[in-house]
């Protein structure tokens, strides 16, 4: 109980250094924006240009400009908060309060989620506001059922405990080796793009063989190929999709609690953190 109570003041906390930053907030919703724009000038002109047959062949047979908005949606739930809890312990050690932290019995573990959760609250309000309107009258949730709705949610939902749990593993490295900003970008970068965030995985396969398969495993990809099919309108076999989405999840908790456990340990023995 004790441990849930400093998650909710530590949520509480961050939320209200967030809104602090206006100006991070505004940038926030005109990044959203320039992607909203780009990528619907880009799949617009991919649908008006390309050649029916050659798609069929590779199989791709939906809108692309669709494909590509849907990312968009998606990402922009989750590509702050990863960002926000990598970047969280060097704030905090930048903002003079890591050693006072640490030396009051505040696990770090707690400041990673914490940060996560009300990154992920800050995002779901902009994603809401910012990016499902204009998704809303450019046409992309056309052929979506009420129906579909629930399931939509619970692939969020089970995405955003994969993703916590990568940015938590990764986030623990800065705990030992300090300034790991471009490999968090390497690793985000790369779930964007094996999920299909710039490009259809099909292309790939088309040209090169099926060497994307092992990566359409990951919770992440998984979940939103599944938001994909249901905005497309297309069968698809929920309760294997989620299963398989669940068992990857709580493999990436398990292994990220493991990192995490060994490296603070680490810190510990060294007493490197609180002098971060």
């Amino acid at each position: 109980m004790r441990y849930l109570t400093v998650v909710k003041f530590s949520v509480i906390r961050y939320i209200q250094v967030d809104l602090k930053y206006k100006f991070q907030l505004l940038t926030d919703a005109v990044w959203f924006s320039i992607d909203i724009l780009t990528f619907t000038i880009l799949g617009g002109i991919f649908d008006t240009l390309a050649d029916p047959k050659l798609l069929l062949e590779a199989g791709i047979d939906y809108n692309f400009k669709n494909f590509l908005l849907v990312g968009v949606l998606f990402w922009a739930f989750f590509h702050r908060s990863y960002e926000d809890t990598v970047n969280n312990i060097p704030e905090e050690a930048s903002r003079g309060t890591i050693g006072f932290l640490v030396t009051n019995n505040i696990n770090i573990s707690t400041l990673l989620i914490a940060r996560n959760i009300a990154s992920s609250v800050k995002t779901a309000v902009m994603t809401v506001v910012f990016i499902f309107p204009p998704l809303l009258l450019l046409g992309v949730f056309r052929d979506i059922s009420i129906y579909d709705l629930p399931y939509i949610l619970i692939s969020f939902a089970i995405c955003w405990f994969f993703m916590l749990a990568v940015s938590v593993m990764i986030s623990s490295l800065n705990i030992i080796f300090k300034r790991i900003t471009p490999l968090a970008l390497m690793i985000l970068y790369g779930l964007k793009v094996f999920s299909g965030y710039y490009f259809p995985l099909e292309v790939v396969n088309y040209e090169y063989g099926n060497i994307t398969g092992p990566f359409k495993a990951i919770p992440i990809v998984k979940g939103l190929y599944l938001v994909r099919d249901l905005v497309a309108n297309k069968n698809t076999d929920m309760m294997a999709t989620f299963s398989s989405m669940i068992i990857g999840t709580f493999l990436m908790l398990i292994v990220a609690y493991a990192i995490y456990k060994f490296l603070e340990r680490v810190s510990q023995k060294r007493g490197s953190l609180e002098f971060y």
